[in-house]
């Protein structure tokens, strides 16, 4: 899947407009690393078409390292919103602010991160998806039911895999008890264009 990082060229201009709160600010912190991708989309957003801008405030360290990262205008979606102050708390670095005799300080910046929905984002989060049934001691299945993440699910394709199992049936069980069979597996759909 190809990626563009965001942190290039669209946050480049929010990154400068941030505003420094510190005491003898002779010099602004300047990012050294990190950067926002479209895999960084949280899916709920994706499903749920959110998009918007949110606007951050957070503290960098005299070490570079970010703190205290606060939501001071919302998007509009709690999970972008989060997802900002995420990737910035754990991604990006700056070189220090500097006071008058050239020792790193704390700096407080704001910074506006826009989300648009990537062209190829999920369009489903990923899913466990399990057939459960009941198999009576002689391989006969009782009862077939699924799940999807824990819900219960139904579709034809559920449907049918009850209905095979039903009609196939198991070998019969070494003891003749009962038993409950968990069949799992994990899907993840994305479109490419």
């Amino acid at each position: 899947m190809k990626s563009f990082a965001w942190g290039i060229t669209t946050l480049a201009s929010v990154l400068v407009a941030g505003a420094a709160v510190a005491k003898d600010l002779s010099r602004s912190a300047q990012q050294k690393s990190g950067a926002i991708f479209d895999e960084d989309y949280p899916l709920s957003a994706v499903r749920n078409r959110e998009e918007g801008t949110s606007v951050v405030m957070f503290t960098i360290l005299p070490n570079g390292r970010t703190t205290h990262c606060k939501i001071s205008a919302s998007s509009g979606s709690n999970a972008l919103d989060l997802k900002t102050c995420e990737l910035i708390a754990t991604r990006f670095e700056y070189d220090p602010a500097r006071n008058s005799k050239g020792q790193a300080i704390e700096e407080v910046k704001t910074q506006r991160v826009t989300w648009r929905i990537p062209s190829q984002a999920p369009i489903l989060e990923p899913s466990v998806f399990e057939t459960i049934l009941i198999v009576e001691g002689s391989g006969r299945v009782s009862d077939c039911g699924n799940t999807r993440n824990g819900q219960p699910f139904k579709s034809d394709e559920t449907d049918f895999v009850c209905r095979n199992a039903a009609e196939v049936g198991f070998a019969p069980m070494p003891d003749g008890k009962r038993r409950r069979v968990v069949a799992r597996s994990s899907t993840e759909i994305t479109i490419i264009e």
